[in-house]
């Protein structure tokens, strides 16, 4: 039985060290007393005491805390490292930018975007065309997620507005981000002047025709584009929606306006008026078309009206609002009030022509020149001497409300009036036959004169017409109809 030599504890058979003081053995061991122990056993029991291997010393505390926060570090840097591959991961990135787009959060998807381009603005509202490009083709969304996904090499774009980049490393990780490549705009107008908006926003304006330049960056997407040009005349604009980014980062845009320069000819001769003022759409535009008759721009499909004040010898006027439909007009100056004063004219030269055809007697015509009643005159005498005798009434005129026309001739103003008359009458031969009344008609185009010394229109001329065309007509009906016969008929 053994003992330690330090403490005189019992020590378990084989024990290297002292169960109660932790001592090693081999230097403190007390032998059990004994009576007859041998010399040369003391001896061998000495020698494999010594020949005994060293027991390890016991981890102090300090060291255990060492080790232990070794590992700690190392679990720490460990877990840093995954989470740091989880935070550059381009798949979080990509799954971010769908969450966004299925969102329709235009905010976020401006936080997940950028551009090598430093001019390019991304904010919520920058990116709103890209938003709308992607509300109105949903199916784009999955496209552009798969692309991303599928590609391994960086800066892929195919199809898709957005790609996926390496920009450099974060620590020992690659570093990604979503590139976004932006549209130039060259826009092409045709007037100086003209403001030039791009979602509303006023991005500048031309400095002169026919002008050329190029606007951005904007972000690819559904934008609306809009031209706008302010006259006296008339406000010009137009306004479309262009899907950008289609075509590369340069686009061309046609914004031209729907304009032009209008020249409108007065049917007067030079030096008889001093004075024609333009109304456009009711408005005064200040323009005397004596001294220019060229204006614009203004549009010429009809939509827009003008009208002119004038002073006639038969009065001051202001004619019907009539549409500029073409680049080159001929002014009309008769006013709805001279056309009745044409009709008014019309009918009563119709009334009178048979009173005077048949007496011979041209007084009767209170509405007709000297000219007209001189063509009624020899008309009569030709057809007595020829022995054709005439019975008939007068009934009706149907005016051509388009005809109307009113212009200056050497210094006299006319007007010609088409007009179809009818009529119960009959041409015949006195001699043979008795006459029988038939509805028949005739289609005159009148040339009426302004007599400045009666101060009316007068009928002056008459020309056979073949007949009328137009569906724009007015009728006058004469409601009590006289029947006129030949007075040299026996």
């Amino acid at each position: 039985m053994a003992f330690c030599k330090h403490c005189g504890a019992k020590l378990a058979e084989g024990a290297e060290f002292c169960n109660q003081c932790g001592q090693p053995v081999t230097s403190g061991v007390t032998p059990e007393p004994s009576t007859s122990i041998q010399p040369q056993a003391a001896q061998q029991t000495a020698a494999s005491v010594a020949a005994a291997p060293t027991p390890r010393k016991p981890m102090s505390k300090k060291t255990k805390i060492g080790i232990i926060s070794a590992c700690i570090a190392i679990v720490v840097i460990f877990a840093a490292y995954k989470v740091g591959a989880v935070l550059t991961s381009k798949d979080r990135l990509i799954d971010k930018l769908q969450t966004a787009l299925n969102k329709n959060d235009s905010q976020a998807i401006a936080k997940l975007l950028s551009s090598d381009d430093e001019k390019l603005k991304i904010d919520k509202n920058s990116v709103q065309g890209l938003m709308n490009y992607y509300k109105k083709h949903p199916d784009e969304v999955h496209n552009l997620i798969q692309s991303l996904k599928s590609k391994e090499n960086s800066g892929y774009k195919g199809d898709e507005f957005i790609s996926l980049k390496k920009d450099g490393k974060i620590l020992f990780y690659d570093k990604y981000v979503l590139n976004i490549e932006p549209v130039y705009l060259d826009i092409q107008t045709n007037y100086k002047n003209t403001e030039i908006y791009v979602d509303g926003k006023d991005i500048g304006k031309t400095k002169k025709e026919d002008e050329e330049k190029t606007y951005g960056p904007f972000v690819p997407g559904i934008h609306s584009l809009e031209a706008k040009l302010k006259t006296s005349f008339v406000d010009l604009h137009k306004k479309d929606s262009y899907t950008l980014g289609d075509e590369g980062t340069k686009e061309n845009i046609d914004l031209e306006l729907d304009g032009e320069d209008v020249t409108i000819d007065l049917p007067t001769e030079e030096g008889s008026i001093s004075k024609a003022e333009l109304y456009i759409d009711g408005k005064d535009t200040g323009l005397n078309l004596v001294d220019n008759n060229t204006f614009g721009p203004v549009l010429t499909d009809g939509s827009m009206k003008y009208s002119i004040e004038v002073e006639l010898p038969f009065g001051k006027i202001r004619t019907d609002e009539q549409p500029i439909d073409d680049y080159e007009l001929t002014a009309n100056l008769v006013t709805n009030e001279l056309k009745q004063t044409f009709m008014d004219t019309s009918v009563s030269v119709a009334k009178e022509w048979m009173e005077a055809y048949t007496t011979g007697d041209m007084s009767k015509l209170t509405s007709a020149t000297d000219n007209y009643k001189a063509l009624i005159k020899d008309r009569y005498d030709f057809d007595k001497s020829e022995n054709t005798a005439f019975k008939g009434s007068y009934l009706s005129s149907i005016f051509d409300q388009d005809f109307y026309d009113m212009y200056q001739d050497e210094g006299v103003w006319k007007a010609d009036v088409l007009v179809k008359e009818t009529y119960k009458s009959d041409f015949y031969d006195p001699d043979y036959e008795s006459p029988e009344l038939e509805d028949n008609e005739n289609t005159w185009d009148y040339t009426l004169v302004y007599d400045v010394n009666q101060k009316k229109w007068l009928v002056d001329d008459m020309s056979s017409y073949y007949d009328l065309d137009s569906d724009n007509t007015q009728t006058v009906t004469n409601e009590n109809p006289t029947v006129y016969t030949s007075n040299w008929v026996k």
